[in-house]
């Protein structure tokens, strides 16, 4: 078993360590607010103060960025912060049950875990970008979750089915994005580059 230290001084002078990183996103924020800014303004502040701190600060974790309509929360166990990512997903269907479909309140949610850099209260580095980038990957309602039990991508439903976006991970950190977020994950097994679209569609992108 691999045993990785809590923390560790790099010789830049940068103190890393392993954390899971949630990456949350209102899906169709900027319509939202053009449809009722107001009204939009004050649900989405409720939902902050009676969902989405809450369920973190329950699951252990801690919020350490604001980005208007998304948020990034740091957790020192991954299955927290996937039971947190679930239980907020769930929330919010509960919460928007009884509103018409426009005006419903979906998130998008990404899950890694990975080294992180620590700058204070802040945290940078590959463990946040591939959180951040699976979280553009997902669909509204859904959630994409970096295993390394498996290997693979998995994507968690609002109904509660479980499925493999992508496999063949050799590590979380290797993965590639485009612009376009298109994924690329190398498969040390076959010397092969798989390359999978927004839609979880896989071509091989280069035999070795």
């Amino acid at each position: 078993m691999v045993r990785y230290p809590s923390s560790k001084k790099l010789w830049l002078g940068m103190e890393r360590h392993l954390a899971a990183i949630i990456a949350g996103d209102i899906v169709g924020y900027s319509a939202l607010m053009e449809r009722d800014e107001s009204d939009t303004f004050e649900r989405l502040k409720a939902v902050r103060k009676e969902l989405i701190e809450p369920e973190i600060e329950r699951h252990h974790g801690r919020i350490f960025k604001h980005m208007g309509d998304g948020f990034l929360a740091e957790f020192s166990s991954v299955v927290e912060a996937v039971e947190c990512a679930v239980a907020l997903q769930n929330g919010l269907v509960e919460r928007g049950a009884s509103s018409p479909e426009v005006e419903r309140i979906q998130m998008r949610i990404g899950v890694n875990l990975g080294e992180v850099i620590i700058d204070g209260e802040d945290r940078f580095g590959e463990g946040v970008n591939v959180a951040a980038r699976l979280e553009q990957l997902a669909q509204p309602g859904d959630i994409y979750v970096t295993n390394l039990a498996t290997n693979t991508i998995d994507v968690y439903s609002p109904d509660g089915t479980k499925t493999v976006f992508a496999s063949g991970l050799n590590s979380p950190q290797g993965l590639v994005f485009d612009r376009d977020n298109n994924l690329y994950v190398a498969d040390g097994g076959t010397g092969s580059i798989f390359k999978y679209d927004t839609s979880g569609t896989q071509t091989v992108f280069y035999t070795g």
